[in-house]
C-alpha cells in the first residue's frame, strides 16, 4: 500500500511536468495559472485559463478553456472552449460556445446560449427565459427553475423541479415536486412525488409518468401524443431493501480495507499527511484549486502520452494509477481530514487516536454520499482540496530541497 501511494502522487507530478513541457514546446496548448483573492480576466487570450480565487469575474472574450474554482464566479462574456467550474455561486450571463460543467450551491443561467451540453450539480439552478442551451442538458440539484430552451435532451434529478419555456428532446425526471408549463416536443419518460400539470403546458409525443397517489386528470387539450401512467416507473421497496443491504455490506468493507491503509499510511507516510491537514485549515480554496487542477491535468497528460508512440506504456501505468487515485479517494479524504481536526483544535493525537478519527471521519463521509446531489457534491469538493494539500506539501517539500542545496 505504502508503494502504491507513493506511486500515486509522484505519477501524479511526473504527468503534470510533462504536461507542462509539451506546452512550453506547444504555445498554442499552454494555459495561464492565476491565483489570488479576486481575479479579473479583462484581455482577449487564447490560452486555457486556469483560476483559483475568492471572486473571479470574467469580462473578455476567451478562445480557450476556462477551468475555476472560485466563492463567486460571474461570466460576462464569451467563451470560445469549455467552462468548468467549482464554486459557491455561479452567474452565467454570456455566450458559451462549447461544454459547461458545473458544481456549486447555485448556479444562475441569465439570458445566456450554450452550444455544448451542460452538467451541473448544485443545491439551486436557475435559468431564465432568454436562455438557449443547444445540446444537452443534466442537472443533479435541490430546486430548479427553468424558464429556458433546451434544444437536446433534458434529464433531471431534483427536490422542486419547474419547467417553463420549451424542450426539444427527449425528458427524463425523477424527483419530489415537480411543475409544468412548457412545451415538451420529445418524449418524456417521469417518476415525481408530486406533479402538476399547468393550462399552458404543451406534449407533443407519448407521456409515461408515475406520482405519489394515482393518475393525473388533465384536459386532452394539453397533449397530442399519449398521455400514460406507469406503475413501474415507482421506486419499489424490495429493490431500497436489496439496494440498503449491498450499501452496507459495501461500507463494511470498505472500512476494514480503509483501517489496512490508515494504519499502513499513518505509520508509513505520517509527515505528509500532518502538513496536508495544516494546509487544509490555512490555505482551503489554495488546495481545492491545486487538486482540481491535479483531476483535471492528470487525464490530459496520460491522453497526450496516449497520442505519442512511445509514450503509450506510461500512459496505460498512468491510467492504471489515476483509477487507484480515485478508488482511494474517500480513504485520503478522511485521513487529510483526521489530521486536519488534530491541528484546528490542537489536542497532539497519538497515531492510534489519528486512526480512530479517521474511521468515524470515513463513515461520516459515506452517510453524506446518501444526500441526493449535494452529498457528491461536498464529496468532489473535499477530495479535491485534501489532493491538492498532499500537492501543495509536495511543491514544499521541492522549494526547500532546491533552497538547501
Amino acid at each position: 500500500m505504502k508503494l502504491r501511494s507513493k506511486i500515486v502522487l509522484i505519477s501524479g507530478f511526473i504527468a503534470l511536468f510533462i504536461t507542462l513541457l509539451y506546452t512550453y514546446h506547444n504555445p498554442v496548448l499552454a494555459g495561464d495559472y492565476r491565483n489570488g483573492d479576486v481575479v479579473i480576466i479583462d484581455s482577449t487570450t487564447s490560452r486555457d485559463q486556469y483560476i483559483s480565487s475568492k471572486k473571479l469575474i470574467s469580462k473578455a472574450v476567451l478562445n480557450g478553456d476556462l477551468y475555476a474554482v472560485s466563492q463567486n464566479i460571474s461570466i460576462e462574456d464569451t467563451i470560445n472552449g469549455d467552462l468548468v467550474t467549482a464554486s459557491e455561486t455561479i452567474d452565467v450571463n454570456a455566450v458559451l460556445n462549447d461544454d459547461f460543467r458545473a458544481a456549486a450551491r447555485s448556479v444562475n443561467i441569465n439570458n445566456s446560449t450554450i452550444k455544448g451540453d451542460v452538467i451541473i450539480f448544485a443545491n439551486e439552478v436557475y435559468i431564465s427565459k432568454g436562455s438557449t442551451i443547444y445540446g444537452d442538458l443534466t442537472v443533479y440539484a435541490g430546486t430548479l427553475f427553468c424558464e429556458g430552451i433546451i434544444k437536446g435532451n433534458l434529464t433531471i434529478k431534483g427536490g422542486t423541479i419547474s419547467l417553463g419555456g420549451s424542450i426539444n428532446g427527449n425528458t427524463k425526471i425523477e424527483g419530489g415536486k415537480l411543475t409544468i408549463s412548457s412545451e415538451l416536443n420529445g418524449r418524456a419518460e417521469i417518476a415525481v412525488q408530486n406533479f402538476t400539470v399547468s393550462s399552458t403546458a404543451q406534449f407533443n409525443e407519448n407521456v409515461r409518468y408515475w406520482k405519489e397517489g394515482g393518475p393525473l386528470k388533465i384536459s386532452p387539450k394539453v397533449h397530442s401524443g399519449r398521455f400514460d401512467y406507469d406503475n413501474s416507473l415507482a421506486p419499489h421497496k424490495d429493490q431500497n431493501q436489496s439496494s440498503l443491504r449491498s450499501g452496507s455490506i459495501f461500507l463494511i468493507w470498505h472500512i476494514l480495507f480503509a483501517i489496512l491503509m490508515f494504519i499502513l499510511l499513518t505509520y508509513i507516510w505520517p509527515v505528509s499527511f500532518q502538513s496536508t491537514g495544516v494546509y487544509l485549515a490555512n490555505t482551503p480554496v489554495k488546495s481545492l484549486g491545486y487538486g482540481l487542477i491535479y483531476f483535471i491535468v492528470f487525464p490530459f497528460a496520460i491522453l497526450l502520452l496516449f497520442i505519442s508512440i512511445i509514450g503509450i506504456p506510461i500512459a496505460v501505468l498512468l491510467f492504471v494509477l489515476y483509477l487507484f487515485s480515485v478508488s482511494c479517494g474517500l480513504v485520503i479524504v478522511s485521513l487529510a481530514l483526521a489530521n486536519f481536526a488534530n491541528y484546528k483544535l490542537q489536542k497532539h493525537w497519538s497515531k492510534w487516536m489519528l486512526l480512530l478519527a479517521a474511521i468515524i471521519i470515513l463513515i461520516i463521509l459515506h452517510l453524506i454520499l446518501l444526500i441526493p446531489f449535494i452529498g457528491f457534491l461536498i464529496i468532489t469538493l473535499l477530495t479535491c482540496a485534501s489532493y491538492g494539500g498532499l500537492i501543495l506539501n509536495f511543491i514544499d517539500k521541492r522549494n526547500r530541497t532546491r533552497l538547501s542545496f
